[in-house]
């Protein structure tokens, strides 16, 4: 669910897999917005001392929640509350991990997000470039799939893997993606990889996208 302004964005960070973040004022908590924090990422899933914050901007819906591989999103008109979070180590240094909740005006503009979202990757084809506000923020679309993963809690959902390269650099990274939806919410969870990814990474992805979909079917009608 992140994207082109994430992908894009790396491209300032190339030497270091750090979650990435887009900017903005918070919102006042509304009770949609309880209800998304609910459905994300908790410190009880991360390790000890590990835990998580909102992003700057990060219940704004000025900036976007889906945007990729150029694709004209409309049912981004369609969101009523967001909440972006990233994992922070113990250190205080940004995990290349994070999640987004984000809720719809209808269960359907929430499904058919979700099919706008499946359409911008089978739509990413490669060596695609992404332009960002300024020629080193370029992110070149190596690779892009979807697959819907049946062990999940949430049967609407996709499971995406991305390869991309920031221009300038010598080395792809990779940014897996697994996205939810019940009802008129969708949760997403990704993290940062090497080009080949690290099982500790995938098997954390999982783990986040089974939490985080469990508490969406318990709290989202």
């Amino acid at each position: 669910m992140r994207t082109n302004s994430l992908l894009r964005a790396t491209a300032a960070f190339a030497g270091a897999l750090v979650l990435l973040t887009a900017n903005g004022a918070g919102a006042a908590v509304s009770p949609t917005q309880a209800l998304l924090t609910r459905v994300g990422i908790l410190p009880g899933d991360l390790q000890k001392g590990f835990t998580v914050k909102l992003v700057p901007g990060g219940a704004a819906l000025t900036d976007p929640s889906f945007d990729n591989c150029n694709y004209s999103f409309t049912t981004e008109a369609q969101r009523t509350a967001r909440r972006q979070l990233r994992v922070v180590a113990p250190n205080g240094v940004e995990a290349p991990i994070g999640s987004e909740a984000v809720a719809y005006k209808t269960p359907a503009a929430a499904a058919k997000a979700m099919v706008e979202w499946r359409a911008s990757v089978a739509g990413c084809k490669p060596l695609t470039w992404m332009k960002g506000k300024v020629p080193s923020d370029d992110v070149r679309i190596d690779s892009a799939s979807n697959r819907t993963d049946l062990t999940l809690p949430i049967k609407d959902n996709t499971d995406t893997n991305i390869l991309f390269r920031p221009r300038g650099a010598k080395v792809s990274y990779r940014v897996l993606i697994i996205s939810q939806r019940k009802g008129n919410v969708i949760t997403t969870v990704l993290v940062y990889t090497a080009a080949k990814p690290v099982p500790g990474d995938v098997a954390a992805l999982q783990f986040l996208a089974k939490q985080t979909g469990q508490r969406m079917a318990a709290a989202v009608r």
